[in-house]
């Protein structure tokens, strides 16, 4: 994972968030998550959040890392944690498949 973060280059969005005195430089981590559409995976450096039971998303509109409430992964087989990091959705790859998983 730090490899794929590394080509990415997320230090570089940490380096520009501490530069412009956001609170959340800290947080800001590589995922692979859905986006809210749940129709593509994609790659983005954001500040990490804490996901209650749900498939994490990016939703590009607002350029924020979020619970996507249609996709409750812990229905899925094998489930997500209850609550986990928004950085380590890439363990739950229920979230991934698209067709089997929207109910929009």
């Amino acid at each position: 994972m730090e490899e794929v973060s590394r080509r990415k280059n997320c230090q570089q969005y940490v380096e520009e968030a501490k530069l412009k005195n956001c609170r959340d430089y800290g947080k800001i981590q590589y995922h692979c998550v859905i986006n809210s559409f749940g129709n593509q995976s994609l790659e983005v450096c954001a500040p990490e959040k804490i996901i209650f039971g749900f498939c994490t998303e990016f939703n590009q509109e607002i350029g924020k890392i979020l619970a996507n409430y249609y996709l409750d992964c812990t229905t899925f087989m094998p489930p997500c944690e209850k609550k986990y990091y928004s950085s380590n959705a890439y363990l739950y790859k229920g979230c991934y498949n698209y067709s089997n998983n929207m109910k929009v």
